[in-house]
């Protein structure tokens, strides 16, 4: 078997630099669709974008996590994820019950659970810096990873040739992250693959922070439930409370209950500020 090419990629600021006129076009078109989005079609946006990225790039798969730091400081020591959590997730294709297991198993962390290599060095720099790895480009020994049992579960089991993360971090809290997969017999992702994505990722800030906000997630606060999301994209539509009852099939009632609930969460005290929240992100 051939040897593969290590591709270190540049710092994040010359990125950019692998890319000819006509991707960087494409680009700012990208970025000019993403903002015709209203806030309430956050989830139409996403999977807008993680679709026309991976076309893009040639990935077999796609998904989306928010990271959360749960444990401050010194509680952090010892973790193995370093206090990070993952706590909202979009998937484009179907997860196969080893990735469920695993997804389990980074939500909770529970004893001797294996986190696996690329976690590990992706936890430890989470919330400092935007960062862009593929598999082989040296962040982590990928020969001495390539002989663990994980390795043998997660990735070759899977069929996954490679793997490109990209994240994004909104403050020392939270991160946006988008990973994409290649399997077999699909080859690697090239350097500028990784530049084409990681420049349409990195220029999306006020999109990073709606995402996180359509999940609830503030902090280390809990995400919201699928039924609370759905409300709050009917509450960014701008109805009456009336007509978002009748379109979830509620009474007038309990769903005036639910708004109080989800102003609460997101600690504003009208619908109103709500909007300012999401617009504010931009």
């Amino acid at each position: 078997m051939a040897a593969v090419t290590r591709l270190t990629l540049p710092p994040v600021k010359q990125l950019v630099r692998l890319l000819t006129w006509n991707e960087l076009e494409k680009v700012h078109q990208l970025w000019d669709e993403m903002a015709e989005f209203s806030p309430s079609e956050s989830d139409q946006a996403q999977l807008f974008l993680l679709q026309t990225l991976g076309r893009w790039i040639g990935a077999d798969n796609t998904r989306w996590h928010a990271g959360v730091r749960i444990l401050p400081g010194r509680a952090a020591k010892g973790d193995g994820m370093h206090g990070w959590r993952l706590q909202g997730t979009r998937v484009l294709q179907p997860r196969s019950p080893q990735r469920i297991k695993m997804a389990q198993g980074y939500h909770r962390v529970q004893p001797g659970f294996e986190i696996g290599m690329p976690v590990r060095a992706l936890s430890a720099e989470a919330g400092n810096r935007f960062r862009v790895h593929l598999m082989r480009d040296g962040f982590i020994d990928f020969k001495a990873f390539s002989q663990t049992e994980y390795y043998q579960q997660y990735y070759r089991n899977l069929g996954i040739a490679d793997r490109l993360w990209i994240c994004f971090p909104l403050n020392r809290e939270i991160e946006s992250i988008i990973v994409f997969d290649r399997h077999e017999p699909h080859g690697h992702f090239t350097r500028k693959q990784a530049a084409w994505a990681a420049t349409v990722w990195h220029g999306l800030r006020w999109f990073h922070r709606q995402l996180v906000l359509s999940h609830g997630i503030l902090g280390a606060q809990s995400s919201l439930s699928p039924g609370q999301r759905r409300l709050v994209q009917e509450l960014l539509t701008g109805k009456t409370e009336k007509e978002i009852a009748a379109t979830l099939g509620q009474s007038a009632a309990t769903t005036h209950q639910y708004v109080k609930a989800i102003l609460r969460h997101f600690g504003v005290n009208s619908r109103a500020s709500l909007m300012a929240l999401w617009l504010g992100a931009r």
